[in-house]
């Protein structure tokens, strides 16, 4: 289903879109939805104007056309945390529009050697998460249905976030968490295996430097994921690469190891993704974005959504296949009601998704008005009101 972008989008993207602008462009080969981009939007403003400037914006990117809420995901860059910026998810937020899930590439306050990077930005990727939550609507998704994913700093911020939400606040709660070559655990333990120092800029983030002074200590404490870790954490897929050298992966992958296993001793769902690209984060992208994709969709869309669009021609004498498709997990059989023209008929496949097929007769010109309900058992049907028009 994942094609690569071709090069004209992705230099669109790449230019960055005026304030204000919204572009659609066409999906790409294979894809569910064409996209529209909404750029330089604000989710935390004071009286109109969005607070501390670019770093409280973010981009949406959302299917064109779709006719059931979407799951919306949350996409945090990395830089270290001292820079980065929300155009540089633009692709993989664009691949992720187009596969029908709503993606919001955020921006949040850098730290600097005067600005202390722990609590404010993972408070600033809650605060983004609260208010997709709060204006949902606004963009088709659907709040209950929300999932945050990060590269290199990012992937820590991703993580830190969706463990804390779960322990302090219900509006950020996410469902399913990513990320890509994170810090998980900022304290050094008994073995001395886990080092701050393997992450850059990490005593800008933490606000000291020597992790065994007993101050720093509980800052790297309090800012590790590892210690947030407790039973019915959100679903959590850990990416990274085993290649731990200068040039190539450069967060240790026992942080993610360690993470991992400690998710898993607390019952709660974990993936761990190890490769051996000579790459960190968003550099193995050719390798993970498919299995993320495909872990999100898996804890994303349980309830069947009806991901075709809603209307159809056929024409009289010729023959066409239309196919319904669908995303649930598991997988959702699809029904229809209505009356169809003489000569086409609604199959299901069996796989999640039908087709409306035939060749319209003599005389059955006009519209056909339908209704498609999928249903898999395990939530709410997704219906969807259908137009067959016949010419």
């Amino acid at each position: 289903m994942l094609k690569k972008l071709s090069t004209v989008l992705a230099a669109v993207i790449a230019l960055g879109i005026p304030l204000t602008s919204v572009v659609t462009n066409a999906p790409p080969a294979g894809a569910a939805y064409p996209v529209t981009i909404e750029s330089n939007l604000c989710y935390q403003s004071v009286k109109g104007a969005c607070t501390d400037g670019v770093s409280h914006e973010f981009d949406a990117y959302l299917p064109s056309g779709a006719t059931q809420k979407t799951p919306g995901v949350i996409v945090i860059h990395g830089g270290g945390f001292i820079g980065g910026d929300k155009a540089g998810f633009a692709t993989i937020a664009t691949q992720l529009a187009a596969d029908g899930m709503a993606a919001f590439s955020i921006n949040y306050r850098l730290d600097s050697a005067t600005t202390v990077g722990f609590p404010m930005e993972s408070q600033d990727v809650m605060a983004a998460i609260s208010y997709i939550r709060a204006h949902a609507h606004r963009f088709n998704v659907d709040g209950t249905r929300l999932a945050s994913f990060g590269s290199s700093a990012g992937a820590t911020l991703a993580v830190y976030s969706a463990m804390q939400a779960q322990r302090s606040d219900p509006s950020a709660q996410v469902v399913a968490d990513v990320g890509w070559s994170g810090g998980y655990d900022f304290t050094v333990g008994p073995s001395g295996t886990i080092d701050p120092t393997q992450l850059r800029n990490a005593e800008y983030y933490l606000g000291c430097s020597d992790p065994t002074v007993p101050a720093c200590q509980a800052t790297a404490t309090a800012a590790s994921a590892v210690s947030l870790v407790q039973p019915g954490d959100p679903a959590t897929l850990l990416a990274s690469s085993t290649d731990y050298k200068l040039g190539c992966e450069i967060v240790n992958p026992a942080q993610a190891k360690e993470m991992a296993g400690d998710l898993q001793h607390a019952g709660d769902t974990v993936q761990l993704d190890l490769n051996s690209e000579c790459a960190h984060a968003s550099g193995y992208a050719n390798i993970e974005l498919t299995p993320t994709v495909t872990f999100l969709e898996a804890h994303l869309f349980v309830a069947p959504t009806i991901i075709s669009r809603s209307a159809t021609n056929f024409r009289v004498g010729s023959d066409k296949t239309f196919t319904v498709k669908t995303r649930a997990n598991p997988t959702a059989t699809v029904t229809e009601s209505g009356s169809l023209p003489a000569g086409v008929s609604f199959t299901t496949s069996g796989t999640g998704d039908a087709t409306i097929a035939g060749t319209p007769g003599p005389g059955t010109s006009g519209s056909y008005p339908l209704v498609l309900t999928a249903v898999n058992g395990a939530a709410a049907a997704g219906v969807q009101g259908f137009t067959l028009t016949v010419k």
